[in-house]
Parts: C-alpha cells; sequence; structure tokens
C-alpha cells in the first residue's frame, strides 16, 4: 500500500492566483528587428574583413612558398646536370690523369695487374717544353 502511494501522480501545481503572466504582445517591435539586423550585419562585416586580410596574408605566404621552391626544384636541376655530366667525365676518364688526360701507369696492362713501374714510356714532349727543361749534366 505504500508502494501505491508513490505510484500514484501528484496533481499539477497550480500557478499562484496573483497577477497574472505580462503580456509581450508588442514588445519586440520593427525597431528592435532592424537593431539585430543592424548588429548581424556588422558582425559578418567584421568577420568578412578578418577572413579577408588572413586570406591575403595566407597567399603572400603561399607565393613566397611558392618562389622558395621554385628556387630549389632549379638548383636541384642544376645540380643533377652537374652530377651527370661529372659521372660521364669520370667514366670516360677512368683511365687517365684527370690532370694531363693521358693513361696512368699500368692503367691498361693486361688482366688487371699493372705494368712494371720501370718499363712506362717516357711522354712526348713538344718543342718548346724540350727547351724550359732544364739540362741535367751526367
Amino acid at each position: 500500500m505504500v508502494s501505491e502511494m508513490n505510484l500514484k501522480k501528484a496533481p499539477p501545481a497550480k500557478a499562484p492566483k496573483g497577477e497574472p503572466a505580462p503580456d509581450m504582445t508588442g514588445v519586440v517591435n520593427q525597431s528592435f528587428d532592424n537593431k539585430v539586423q543592424r548588429s548581424a550585419i556588422a558582425e559578418a562585416q567584421r568577420l568578412n574583413k578578418e577572413t579577408q586580410t588572413e586570406i591575403k596574408k595566407l597567399r603572400t605566404e603561399m607565393g613566397l612558398v611558392s618562389r622558395d621552391l621554385k628556387g630549389s626544384q632549379d638548383r636541384i636541376r642544376e645540380l643533377e646536370d652537374q652530377n651527370q655530366l661529372l659521372q660521364t667525365q669520370l667514366e670516360a676518364g677512368k683511365n687517365f690523369d684527370s690532370l694531363s688526360a693521358e693513361p696512368l701507369p699500368g692503367a691498361l696492362a693486361s688482366q688487371g695487374k699493372p705494368a712494371p713501374a720501370g718499363n712506362v714510356p717516357p711522354r712526348p714532349v713538344s718543342g718548346q717544353q724540350a727547351a724550359d727543361r732544364p739540362q741535367l749534366h751526367r
């Protein structure tokens, strides 16, 4: 029985009988609506201006990054071209002395064995080079 009493709903509370609820009709008038609209428009314009400013900054920054990227890509291409040229020169000059463009002693020996150092023939000398050489007295 006690549990039945808990299940019963209490009657709804009645509003106190005093003053009636105020009539809000006409409080929100055209003037209020216009003020709200002007405020909303001003806020939207402010946000639009901030957004445009940020977009301009981002575009400027993207331009700088793009320019730097292009410069880096150009530099990479130059270095790749130089590397290819050096690789070609290295392959072409593997058996040559880089200063005189003559074969290194023993570089042309057969079967990968260097030729004996005493068997290297002397370099041919032009007339001017021979005149510039100091004479050895024996």
